[in-house]
Formats: structure tokens, sequence, C-alpha cells
């Protein structure tokens, strides 16, 4: 599993890396190629046309019309969807990774408890009931690997609460990011539905990367959803029936344990997972719809 989740780490990163250098590519090439294919470096003098940039701002030079504060903006631009770019994906495959981890950990721990020793022989009851209960020799050893799984649980534990308080210092942002592809996936539906060849070649691209970016994100901490219920069945699926009172009393409390749910809450109000993006898209499909029906009207 580790090795698992060594691969699934590394070519994730590549994967960031790609969208990140694509999506800054799209962004800022764009409206470059507009004003190559428009001429406007040739016709931005007579007033003719204007130059285009990927960011506008309101200022106290035209840099619309001058090519000297267009190639200063342009620069700008470049800086700026760099900047956001890296903080926007980098803070995504931090999170990402952490969450790989606790994933990769849990699924070592269930396969470990799923695998657990059983008895090797049947006690007699009665003449007619034969139970399962672990000798003394094999009462040590599921002692022992019984200690195993409790302490790489609390190290589970111990490293799930540090990734969550670490987690939990972007709840602002993971809060904001949910607004921000609920308002922006509205907008972008919005444009890129308005009958323009050219409106969905400019922003059809950046709506699929806007929403990409939601259902990555969120599909990435269902994992941790998954996970939980697996780790509660895989604890009681423990022969704890056949163990000594001290073993069972740890299984009832790695039981009681797996009952905390381990999903993560933007800012304690936002479940982060899939059915909190699901509701994001349709909501943002319904406003569209909407704004889409004033529009026409």
């Amino acid at each position: 599993t580790h090795l698992l989740v060594h691969k699934i780490s590394h070519f994730f990163t590549v994967y960031i890396d790609i969208l990140l250098v694509v999506g800054l590519l799209l962004f800022n090439f764009t409206p470059l190629w507009k004003n190559i294919f428009s001429d406007a470096f040739n016709n931005y003098k007579t007033g003719n046309s204007s130059l285009e940039l990927s960011i506008y701002y309101q200022l106290p030079f035209d840099y619309k019309h001058n090519i000297y504060w267009y190639l200063v903006m342009f620069t700008f631009d470049w800086y700026m969807s760099i900047l956001c770019s890296f903080c926007f994906c980098y803070i995504d495959l931090l999170i990402s990774l952490m969450v790989f981890h606790i994933w990769g950990h849990m699924r070592i721990l269930i396969n470990d408890m799923e695998t657990f020793r059983r008895p090797s022989n049947k006690v007699t009851i009665d003449v007619n009931i034969q139970d399962e209960f672990f000798s003394d020799d094999e009462g040590q050893l599921v002692a022992r690997d019984m200690a195993n799984i409790v302490q790489q649980h609390n190290k589970i534990t111990k490293y799930f609460r540090f990734s969550a308080r670490l987690i939990s210092t972007f709840g602002p942002i993971l809060l904001i990011y949910y607004l921000f592809h609920f308002v922006s996936g509205c907008v972008l539906l919005l444009v890129c539905f308005q009958k323009n060849a050219e409106a969905i070649m400019l922003y059809g691209p950046l709506t699929f990367v806007v929403f990409q970016q939601i259902i990555q994100i969120s599909i990435v901490f269902e994992l941790l959803a998954t996970v939980s219920d697996q780790y509660s069945n895989a604890v009681y699926s423990l022969p704890w029936e056949c163990m000594k009172v001290g073993d069972k009393k740890k299984v009832f409390i790695m039981l009681i344990n797996s009952q905390r749910p381990l999903p993560v809450k933007a800012m304690n109000i936002v479940n982060v997972g899939v059915q909190t993006m699901a509701a994001i898209l349709k909501t943002s499909v319904s406003y569209f719809i909407m704004l889409n029906t004033f529009a026409e009207k």
C-alpha cells in the first residue's frame, strides 16, 4: 500500500504541475493570440482596435492603446497569474498529499485487522458445542499483534490530529474556495452559453479547469469518508470473541474510536466532500438557468 501511495502522490504532483502550466498558458496566451489575430499590435495607435489583456485594471494611464504600458501590464498579469496559480494549485497539492498519506496508513491498518490471526484449535464446551479460543501461546502472539495495531492506530490518530489542525488552518480558504467555485461556475456557464464561438473558445477551458478543481479536491477528501467506514468494519471483523478480556477491552476502545468520522469541515461549517461538490454544481447550474432565462427576456 505504501508503494501505491507513493505512486499516487507522484502522479498527482505531476498532474497538478501539468494543469498549472496548461492553465497559465491558456489564460495568458489567449488574449495575446487575439491581439495577433486581430492585428491589434499594428492598429492600436489608430484607435480602431485596443490591446487585450488577461486581466483588466482601472488605472490612470491607457494601457490599451500604449504599447509601453501594455507590456508593463502584460508582465504584471503574468506575475499575478503565476502567483495565484501557485497558491491555488500547491495548497490543493499539499492538502491532497496529506489526505493520501492518511488514507494509505489507514489502508495498512485495515489490512492488518482483516488478516488478523484466527484460533488454530476449537475448544469443546459441551457435547454438541464447539467454540474457538486462543490458547495461551496464541494469546501472547495476539497480545503482541494487538499492541502493534494499537500503536499504529495511535500514530495514525496523532498524525490525523496534526493534519486536521493543519488543514483547519486552511478552513477559511476551503470555505472561500467553495464560494468562489459557486459564483465563478455560474458566471462562466453564463458566458460560455452566449451562443458565441469566441466566448466558448476563450472561457471554455477556464470553465473546465474551474469545475475540475472542485471535483478533484472533493474526491480526494471523500477518500477519508470511505476509509472511515472500512475501518469500522475492519475493527469489528477482529476475532474479539476469541480473545482474552484485556484484548477485548482494546478492541472495544478501538471500536468506540472508529465511530468518530474522519471527514474534514471547512471552518466546521461545510463538509468537504462529494456531496458538497454536487450541491455546489447543482446550485451553480440552477442559478445559471435562472440568469440565462432573464438574459433572454
